[in-house]
């Protein structure tokens, strides 16, 4: 995180970041490639720089074309800091390592 001008909070693209990854690794999780077609985040509170973060995504519902998810990103204390609602394609190749 990159810190606030003047002050000991952070913003929020590094929350994003943490948050899109996790929906990265969730939407490709079941050996077929997906991508990301839609992402919208909603910060519920300030994150202060050194705070830890966790981010656990979810999957909602899956098609043979398309995912969804919610993305939670918490402090080490549990508070809910932001939350990602994610939609994936679902190309139908395999992920190869």
């Amino acid at each position: 995180h990159s810190i606030a001008a003047g002050a000991a909070a952070t913003r929020g693209g590094l929350t994003f970041t943490l948050a899109d990854a996790a929906f990265g690794y969730a939407c490709n999780s079941q050996g077929v490639v997906s991508g990301s077609i839609d992402a919208h985040i909603v910060y519920s509170v300030a994150v202060r720089l050194g705070e830890a973060l966790t981010a656990t995504a979810v999957e909602i519902s899956r098609s043979s074309k398309a995912s969804n998810y919610r993305i939670d990103v918490v402090r080490a204390d549990g508070k809910l800091v932001a939350a990602m609602t994610g939609t994936a394609l679902i190309s139908g190749k395999p992920v190869t390592v």
